[in-house]
């Protein structure tokens, strides 16, 4: 049984609400501007952070009358702190995430709908693992959106790397945390910083908002094997989906924008951005875009130009609606 709760509480002073599904309550938040949207957008956050990270952007949508909408997925945040997961996933919540958006979508749709008596665009923004988890979204699910931002992309096609990951954590306590795999998955995304301050320096150039992450205590914290598990299985999804293209038709004139920093090293410093939009044109979509942006790392909504970033994400959506 789903449903959607209007019980609302203060989280470090954002307002959330929440919505049970599949015996689990999911949290969200709702940035709302003060007249009539022209557009809603959902963001999908990155592994080991949440979706209050995103506020100074969403309240820069919401004064260009775009409303926000985001969740603390599954073993971040609000959410899975009230499930005593954090950094953990269950057996199939990689899934269950995918239908969580599903849900959300669904219902805020038809929330606008009955509010403004016509259908308002919606969009959705993945950033690093939330882009993943987008990827493998809009090829599974026919959610009519009007547009898809993919943002501090990474490569979804290594099959060794699955093979190696999944064997540790399949025979691996679910519970115990990977140390191994997140110290083969981080351990050289300094490598190209010339003198780092601190190991999450690739993040952004900006050092403020690093210490904020730092010190943030929803942020950086080690996953474990049940985690790593799903997403090595979300991500052999994602291959095989791409490969087989099954809403050819709809993602052919869905406006997709790929966007990251030149210097994510998540983003193999633009080879893996690259390689996945070539994915996208070879599959038949005719609008895709690309901006890489000189001097920017992983976090560009966090670098200390981010509002040009910012200007240019609100740009897309506003080309995309007329």
């Amino acid at each position: 049984m789903i449903i959607l709760c209007a019980t609302e509480f203060t989280l470090r002073e954002v307002l959330m609400k929440y919505f049970n599904r599949d015996n689990a309550k999911i949290y969200y938040k709702e940035w709302s501007c003060a007249s009539t949207p022209k557009a809603v957008i959902l963001i999908v956050h990155g592994m080991a952070e949440h979706i209050s990270r995103y506020s100074d952007f969403a309240n820069f949508l919401n004064k260009g009358e775009i409303d926000v909408l985001g969740m603390d997925l599954r073993a971040h945040g609000q959410t899975g702190s009230e499930m005593n997961s954090l950094g953990h996933f269950a057996n199939d919540d990689w899934n269950n995430i995918l239908k969580d958006i599903e849900y959300l979508l669904n219902i805020k749709k038809d929330e606008y709908h009955k509010k403004y008596g016509k259908n308002i665009p919606f969009f959705i923004l993945g950033h690093s693992m939330g882009s993943f988890i987008t990827r493998n979204f809009i090829n599974e699910y026919d959610a009519k959106l009007s547009g898809i931002i993919i943002m501090g992309a990474g490569n979804a096609d290594n099959p060794v790397l699955y093979n190696i990951t999944r064997l540790i954590t399949t025979f691996g306590e679910k519970k115990k945390i990977a140390k191994f795999v997140h110290k083969s998955a981080f351990k050289s995304n300094n490598d190209k910083i010339s003198d780092p301050k601190t190991t999450f320096d690739w993040l952004s150039t900006d050092s403020n908002e690093v210490k904020k992450y730092i010190e943030d205590s929803f942020c950086g914290m080690y996953m474990t094997n049940g985690f790593y598990n799903e997403f090595m299985k979300g991500m052999q999804k994602i291959s095989k989906l791409e490969k087989k293209n099954l809403h050819k038709k709809t993602l052919a004139d869905t406006p997709i924008l790929f966007i990251s920093g030149k210097d994510d090293p998540v983003g193999g410093y633009g080879k893996f951005v690259e390689s996945a939009r070539e994915k996208y044109i070879r599959n038949g979509n005719k609008k895709t875009s690309l901006i890489l942006y000189d001097g920017m790392r992983h976090e560009v909504l966090n670098e200390k130009d981010r509002a040009r970033v910012y200007s240019d994400i609100k740009l897309f959506i506003e080309n995309c609606i007329g």
